[in-house]
């Protein structure tokens, strides 16, 4: 997940989630048959909450792609 840093919207941090790869291995460690489900914070910038979910879509599909938990 990604979000715009507050200070200055032209720089990104990524995830709002320390260690979220971590996490995610951990998940896929459990052997889960189902479906896994990531909530979105609320926008910090409304007017860009396309531009937002888009790029959070984006990260967490490299993520979750990475540690095989993308099906």
């Amino acid at each position: 997940m990604t979000r715009a840093n507050h200070n200055d919207s032209s720089r990104r941090t990524r995830s709002a989630i320390p260690h979220l790869g971590c996490y995610l291995r951990e998940i896929k460690h459990l052997n889960i048959d189902g479906a896994n489900s990531i909530e979105l914070e609320y926008s910090p910038q409304p007017d860009k909450i396309e531009e937002w979910v888009a790029e959070a879509y984006c990260e967490i599909d490299k993520l979750l792609s990475e540690v095989g938990l993308r099906g």
